[in-house]
């Protein structure tokens, strides 16, 4: 038979593994808040994306060429009237050990007073710094993507693909 007692007893129990499932439950929720809160950057700028204005290779007198051994990519631009700066990257695809291997490379550089072209060699493969180089086999096609700072202040962006 129950007692009186044992009814207390068993409504102490249960206030009490209530209040400790309270406690957890809190608990969880602040957790999981933080986390949330911690995810979102503090950074305005780094939340923010760039929007680049997208523009023509012609925009810029982009031109690209292989050399005639293949071995490397002449990347010109000849009007400089309408950026300070750029960054690039080469992309492609190449042959290695039987397998499609993504491969690339990437450079800047700025406009100089005075300046009418800028033209870059890009080497489609590995140097050492000994000058020793390992050409990149199989590609067939390559992909660039140059970003300007235009003289506005805002970001254009060039793509320009070229087939070999």
């Amino acid at each position: 038979m129950i007692t009186i007692d044992d009814m207390k007893k068993n409504q102490k129990m249960y206030a009490i593994v209530g209040a400790v499932l309270v406690v957890v439950a809190i608990g969880v929720g602040v957790f999981i808040m933080q986390g949330k809160s911690k995810t979102t950057s503090s950074n305005p700028a780094a939340s923010q994306e760039v929007d680049a204005i997208t523009m023509k290779p012609e925009d810029i007198g982009l031109t690209l060429e292989t050399t005639p051994s293949n071995h490397e990519v002449i990347m010109k631009m000849t009007d400089l009237s309408k950026f300070n700066s750029f960054e690039f990257e080469m992309n492609y695809e190449a042959i290695e050990n039987g397998q499609t291997v993504l491969q690339g490379a990437s450079g800047s550089g700025d406009v100089k007073s005075g300046e009418n072209t800028i033209e870059r060699k890009i080497t489609i493969g590995t140097c050492s710094t000994g000058g020793a180089c390992k050409f990149h086999q199989g590609v067939k096609k390559i992909t660039f993507i140059i970003r300007l700072n235009l003289k506005d202040g805002k970001i254009g962006s060039v793509q320009k693909d070229l087939e070999l």
